[in-house]
């Protein structure tokens, strides 16, 4: 229950901080010719599509309770830390890092722990606004989503060596096997 409300709880951080994000950004990109507001726009879009996955994955398993429960309770720690005045009992840094340990230990994907504790912490004193915060994990996502593109060959290659992509997903057919469609003639 814990983990379900810090992931929608950074749902929600993710959907207010890239809308405000993309309302805020005007211009267009030049490589793109695109509005620059659209990749936040995307952005909480996919705040939206996970809140969908969570209630469906409820649904599936009869749990519809549970999800309004919970959504209860991350839009009400949402509003909380936005309107409460800041708070001194502990260092932001502090907040952040017991936060995200106990959303880790709770089952939490690192990406939602990580946003939602530096969310908390703000009301700690931590400087990071929803705005700088969709920010960040847009800039984050890109940049790790281009250096992961080519340790696929490798890893690729390891597992062909190893023998578990044949193991995972069997041996492909000889190319003698292979027949052109519609036609009775092997490929080789």
């Amino acid at each position: 229950m814990f983990s379900g409300t810090i992931i929608l709880l950074a749902c929600i951080i993710l959907m207010s901080g890239s809308r405000r994000a993309a309302l805020n950004l005007g211009g267009v990109s030049p490589s793109l010719g695109l509005s620059e507001g659209l990749r936040p726009a995307v952005l909480s879009a996919g705040g939206v599509l996970a809140i969908v996955a969570v209630l469906l994955h409820h649904l599936a398993e009869r749990r519809f309770l549970a999800f309004v429960s919970m959504l209860v309770v991350a839009a009400g720690a949402h509003w909380a830390v936005g309107a409460a005045p800041i708070l001194s009992l502990a260092s932001p840094s502090v907040i952040l890092c017991c936060l995200a340990l106990a959303a880790i230990f709770a089952g939490t994907p690192l990406p939602h722990a990580f946003i939602a504790a530096a969310y908390v912490a703000v009301a700690f004193g931590a400087p990071m606004p929803e705005e700088a915060m969709a920010a960040a994990t847009l800039s984050g996502m890109s940049r790790y989503l281009l250096t992961s593109i080519p340790f696929f060959l490798p890893a690729g290659a390891l597992w062909t060596a190893s023998g578990i992509a044949s193991d995972w997903f069997g041996s492909p057919p000889p190319l003698s096997a292979i027949v052109a469609p519609g036609s009775d003639k092997r490929c080789c």
